[in-house]
């Protein structure tokens, strides 16, 4: 069974394959597809650990004829 809906899913591609966003469910998973023997690259752990502690953020930016503004 995998572990989110399929429904949920955006190709996010590198270096973590997919996004999901299950607004139901009120979470955000995301997910690195590996098949046979294959391990997370340094990278993909250092973001597992990332996610992991909570260090996420979302950051708005406007774009308009004065410029950029982060929210």
């Amino acid at each position: 069974e995998f572990p989110v809906p399929i429904s949920t899913l955006k190709f996010f591609g590198a270096p973590i394959d997919f996004i999901s966003i299950d607004l139901e469910a009120n979470v955000i998973t995301f997910l690195e597809v590996k098949s046979g023997n294959a391990v997370l690259s340094d990278k993909q752990k250092q973001i597992k650990k990332i996610i992991e502690a909570g260090a996420v953020k979302f950051v708005e930016v406007r774009i308009n004829e004065n410029g950029v503004s982060i929210k």
